[in-house]
Parts: structure tokens; sequence; C-alpha cells
């Protein structure tokens, strides 16, 4: 199959996976020092990370930071610009607007070879901002998924009662991991602020115990016949960002989770994020069998006891990704 004519003088960068071992599907194409990337996104980030030897010169190394921040970029246009007549000179320095997070509304970033002048840039910003606009924010909140629960229980400004509960909700995933593989394990998603808040938790748990495996967690879907576009884009987001093993149904609860045992007949638990506050969930246990005339399932409850507040403190502290509905109200 041909996708692209290149010239003679070309050359093929093939990569290979740490992993595996294996040889990339497709080569990064360069001419000289020009190099062409693909088009597909997860193909060029794929080449990114299986191609970086190329990139990558030890004598030469730039130094970053970043400040989030929560007001518009109008409103701290002059201070920006004054640190670009301040450290312009030797420190690249970027504002990039964004309209569509849920933590922050500019994303500041500088750069140099000289260390100790983004350093300088860095403390200059940070004093120089309004007072609460720099937002404690993790680009990578999912990357750095195992270190999820050591962060939130070394904060001591969280609010009283969080932290036990924490800790028990880890010992209920920690136990279901104990008693069923990870192919006998699925998460139910439907893209909700508290199935979202357990997704996160679980990866965690997941990454801790497994560090050195590539593993897909199953996440089970049931849609109803209306859904929102923006809930569907973002479960497509997660499934993208965790990497996830997607199952999804349509129709009613009840024979979803039907078709769910004929389907995958290895499935044996489904982590859920009920809470007691929800409809017919406050005389459930951590860990409690479905009802007699329902589809049998072990029904893991790791959250039961958490309050509203507890779930966004959670996803909030953390940075965690969450639906953009819940921003409008």
């Amino acid at each position: 199959m041909k996708m692209a004519f290149i010239p003679d003088s070309a050359k093929l960068n093939w990569g290979k996976d740490d992993r595996t071992g294996e040889q990339t599907i497709y080569p990064l194409i360069s001419v000289r020092n020009v190099f062409i990337f693909p088009g597909v996104p997860s193909i060029m980030e794929k080449a990114f990370k299986l191609l970086q030897h190329l990139f990558h010169d030890p004598e030469h190394l730039f130094y970053s930071r970043s400040i989030y921040i929560n007001q518009d970029e109008i409103s701290v246009v002059s201070t920006i610009n004054e640190g670009v007549r301040q450290f312009g000179d030797r420190v690249s320095i970027g504002s990039y607007p964004e309209f569509h997070n849920s933590y922050y509304k500019v994303h500041l970033t500088m750069e140099s070879s000289r260390q100790e002048e983004v350093i300088k840039a860095f403390e200059f910003f940070s004093n120089r901002l309004p007072q609460g606009s720099i937002v404690d924010y993790d680009a990578d909140a999912v990357t750095n998924a195992m270190e999820v629960v050591p962060k939130l229980l070394k904060n001591t400004q969280l609010p009283l009662g969080f932290h036990a509960k924490l800790r028990h909700a880890v010992s209920v995933l920690e136990d279901a991991l104990q008693q069923y593989s990870l192919t006998e394990i699925c998460v139910g998603f439907n893209g909700g602020k508290d199935c979202t808040a357990i997704l996160h938790l679980f990866y965690s748990v997941v990454k801790r115990k497994f560090p050195d495996q590539d593993v897909k967690i199953k996440v089970l879907y049931i849609k109803s016949k209306q859904q929102f576009p923006e809930v569907e884009l973002f479960i497509q987001d997660a499934v993208q960002r965790y990497s996830l093993d997607l199952i999804s149904y349509h129709g009613r609860i009840k024979c979803s989770m039907g078709q769910l045992k004929s389907d995958h007949p290895k499935v044996q638990a489904v982590v859920m994020g009920s809470r007691r506050s929800d409809p017919h969930c406050n005389k459930l246990n951590s860990f409690s069998r479905t009802d007699p005339d329902w589809p049998q399932f072990m029904r893991v409850n790791p959250v039961l006891d958490w309050s509203y507040s507890d779930i966004w403190t959670f996803l909030r502290t953390l940075s965690i990704p969450y639906c953009s509905l819940y921003d409008r109200g």
C-alpha cells in the first residue's frame, strides 16, 4: 500500500518499541535536517516516543517551567509583557489561552538553555501575577496516577475525615484485585463525576500493583437513549487517556448486565461509583452481590461513604479531567 511519494534523497527512520523490541509500522521520513511527521495524531504521538533518540543531544539541554492561571489572558497581559521585557532576550516566554479546560484559562511557559534564568522568570511571574490566580495544576494527572494516594495523604488542607475514606477506598480496590484478576473485573463508567473518580483511583491502584505491565482496564458503558454529545466525547477521550478496553451496550441496565455476562463470561466483578445517598444504595456493603433476579456479579463499592464534596475534592485536588457539562451547572 502506497501512502506517499518521497524524494530519492529521503531517509526512512525506523523506531523500535522498548517493551516489545518490534520495529515501528511506519517510518519517520527525513531529508537532511527536515523531518516529516505523520498527520494522524495517534501515529505522530508514537513517533515522538519511539524516535526521540534522533533529536536528543545531551550536550544541549533546555529547561522549562509552567504556570497555570485561572484568569483571562487580557487581565494578566501587562504582567506577561513586563516579564518579556525583563527576560525575553534570555528566556522564551509563551502565553497560551485555554478555552475548554476546567482548571485554568492561561498556560504560561518559560524555556531556556540557562536554568537559572528560567528560575528567575518563574519567580518573577509567581510574585507579580494577581494573588490567587495561579493554579496548582497537574498537566499529567493520568501519568502521575501512581502517586495519587501518597499525594493526597500528605495534603493537610483536605477536609477532616477524607483521608480515612480514601484509605478505605484503596483498601477495597486492593482487596478486589486480590480476589479477582484484571480480566475478571470491569469498571462501571458513564462519564459522571463519581465513576470518573473511581476510574482514576482504580487506575492508580492497578498501576501501583502492576507497574511494569501494560494493562488495559475494562470499562462498562451502558448508553441511555438520549446522551449528551459532551458525555460521549468525554468517554472517548477517557478511553484514549487511560488506554481503556471499552465495553458498551444500549438499553436498560439489567439487560445490559445480561449481555455482559454472555459476551464476557470471565468478568465476575464490577467496580462502581455508588454512594449511600444514591437510590437503593443505603444498604450496600463494600462487596455486595447483585440481587438474585439479576445477572450475577460482585458489585465493588469503594466510595459508599463518600460525600458529594469528597468526590469533587478528589477530582480537583488531582486535576483529573471530568465532563465539561459539570462546569455549565
